[in-house]
């Protein structure tokens, strides 16, 4: 019986993997497009979400969505594609809250509709 021993290299790799961005800091990091276009300015980290401060809006965005590069925090949207899904989404919000919209409880059931909005109620 022949034994055959077979050199296996073991090999450890160091994936190049982006390191997630460093938010401890991050207030006034810039915000770019993959174009290297101004999006906005980080506010402030709240928990899981970035702040951000475009030219009209501060909008919470998760921190999977931004990508360190040359320390600027790359952003995946132009400044003018988040502002307009901001304003889509605030036209819907507000379309909820609007006379003759319905109002749902907790468990889901109808429980009335909106009859008037004003600024305080």
């Amino acid at each position: 019986m022949k034994l055959i021993l077979r050199s296996i290299a073991v090999l450890s790799l160091t994936a190049a993997v982006p390191l997630a961005p460093s938010f401890a800091q991050a207030a006034g990091q810039q915000v770019v497009d993959t174009s290297g276009a101004a999006v906005g300015t980080v506010v402030r980290v709240d928990g899981g979400n970035v702040i951000v401060k475009t030219d009209k809006h501060e909008v919470a965005l998760p921190k999977t969505s931004f990508t360190p590069n040359e320390g600027k925090l790359l952003f995946g949207m132009t400044q003018a594609q988040l502002n307009a899904e901001v304003e889509k989404n605030l036209a819907a919000a507000a379309a909820l809250i609007a006379p003759g919209a319905t109002v749902k409880g907790s468990a889901g059931a109808v429980v009335g509709t909106i009859d008037s909005v004003d600024a305080e109620s």
